[in-house]
C-alpha cells in the first residue's frame, strides 16, 4: 500500500527524523530472529519488501507528515532505516502471525536500508536530546541526519530486481521429466495515490471489469502506472497515470501485450486518465 518518498537520495536532509524502537525479545513479529543480523537480513531486506513496506504496530504508530526518515532501534543500536510514507489505523484489530495489531505503517520499499549497527552511545552524541534506549519513540533534529549518515557502514538494500526467466529446454523422450521449482517475484508499487484510485473503483479492474474477492468483506486489486516510474521511463506518480487493475491484467500490461483502445477503460467520477500516458503505454506494446 504506499507513495514514493519525496527525497530519493537518503543522504539529503529529510523533512523529519524519528526513531522507532523494536522489541526483538518480546514482540511476536521479531522474537524468532536469533540476533540483530538475522533480523536485518530476513525482515528488513526480505520480509518487509515482500509485503510492500507494511509494518504492523500493536499500540501506537508514527506521524506520516512530513514524510520522516525512520531509524529502527533494537538492542540499543540503530540497525536499519526507511522513509515512512503512509499510516493506517485499522477499524478492527487485524490478525497477523497469531497476534492482533491496531494498525500499520507503510514504508517506501526502495528506501529500506540495513547497515552495521550504530551504537546508542554514538547516536546520542549526534542527537544530544536522547535518553536511554527503550520503548520510547524519539523525534530528532533532521539537520543532524548527515552526521548520522557518516557513521553508516556496509549499507545493504533489498534486491528489488526480478530474477530472469530460465530458458526452456525440451526433454528427450527417453528421459524422465524433472520437476523444477521456480519463484518469480514482481514488484508491485502500491502508492497512496494508487490506493485512492482503487478505492474509487472499488477494486474493480478498469480493463476487464473483474473484482477479485478475498472474503465477504475484502477484495484485491493493483495500481498500474501507464508510464512506469523509474529512470528509464520517468513516469509521474499521479492519479492520471494510474489505473486500477486485477493481477492478471497487471501482468499483461507490464509485459506490454495489451493495447489500451478507445472506450476500453472503465472510468468513474473522481478519476480520469490522461491520453498522453495511454499513448506512451501503447507505444511500447508488441
Amino acid at each position: 500500500m504506499p507513495a514514493r518518498s519525496n527525497f530519493d537520495n537518503m543522504s539529503e536532509t529529510p523533512p523529519a527524523v524519528q526513531i522507532l524502537p523494536m522489541n526483538r525479545h518480546e514482540d511476536p513479529e521479531f522474537k524468532n530472529y536469533l540476533d540483530v543480523g538475522e533480523l536485518q537480513e530476513k525482515f528488513f531486506l526480505r520480509e518487509l519488501p515482500r509485503r510492500q513496506g507494511k509494518y504492523y504496530y500493536r499500540e501506537s504508530g508514527l506521524r506520516k507528515k512530513p514524510q520522516p526518515a525512520v531509524l529502527f532501534q533494537s538492542d540499543a543500536e540503530i540497525i536499519a532505516s526507511a522513509t515512512l510514507i503512509d499510516t493506517e489505523k485499522f477499524k478492527e484489530p487485524e490478525e497477523h502471525g497469531g497476534v492482533f495489531y491496531k494498525g500499520a505503517l507503510y514504508f517506501d520499499v526502495e528506501s529500506i536500508r540495513a547497515f552495521d549497527p550504530v551504537a546508542w552511545e554514538k547516536v546520542s552524541q549526534i542527537w544530544r536530546n536522547l535518553k536511554k534506549p527503550g520503548r520510547v519513540k524519539y523525534k530528532v533534529d533532521p539537520s543532524c541526519y548527515a552526521a548520522f549518515e557518516m557513521e553508516l557502514k556496509n549499507v545493504k538494500r533489498p534486491d528489488l530486481v526480478p530474477p530472469p526467466f530460465a530458458p526452456a529446454h525440451d526433454v528427450p523422450r527417453d528421459e524422465l521429466p524433472i520437476r523444477l521449482r521456480m519463484e518469480v517475484s514482481r514488484l508491485v508499487r502500491d502508492t497512496r495515490l494508487s490506493r485512492e484510485v482503487k478505492a474509487i473503483h472499488d477494486n474493480t479492474c478498469q480493463v476487464c471489469g473483474e473484482r477479485l474477492k478475498l472474503s465477504e468483506t475484502r477484495s484485491y486489486a493493483e495500481g498500474h502506472h501507464l508510464r512506469p516510474l523509474g529512470k528509464e521511463h520517468n513516469g509521474p506518480d499521479v492519479k492520471e497515470n494510474i489505473i486500477c487493475v486485477c493481477p492478471n491484467c497487471h501482468v499483461k500490461l507490464d509485459y506490454n501485450v495489451v493495447r489500451i483502445t478507445p472506450g476500453m477503460l472503465k472510468l468513474k467520477e473522481g478519476h480520469s486518465v490522461k491520453q498522453e500516458f495511454i499513448e506512451y503505454h501503447n507505444s511500447h506494446c508488441q
